[in-house]
């Protein structure tokens, strides 16, 4: 009788692991959907020299010295600040 009844606990341990398992991969998912929709692909973008010169309004406001040159204030064009 208890060989039974461990085995019906064992039985709904895994019932209940995978279907909620199923549910946190589904939503994240949905996550994953919502923010390349919000934000686009997670790739680089390349922008050009006239695309930079205009987002960071001709190298007006520098931030600071980086590694590989100076770093500019910047806005994107749907209103997201960049350096």
């Amino acid at each position: 009788a208890s060989a039974i009844a461990i085995g019906i606990l064992i039985f709904i341990a895994f019932y209940f692991r995978r279907k909620f398992s199923s549910y946190n991969s589904t939503e994240s998912c949905l996550n994953i959907e919502t923010f390349l929709r919000n934000y686009g692909s997670p790739s680089p973008k390349r922008y050009g020299y006239a695309d930079i010169k205009k987002m960071t309004n001709s190298f007006k406001y520098k931030l600071g010295q980086g590694g590989y040159g100076s770093v500019y204030k910047g806005k994107l064009l749907d209103g997201r600040n960049v350096a």
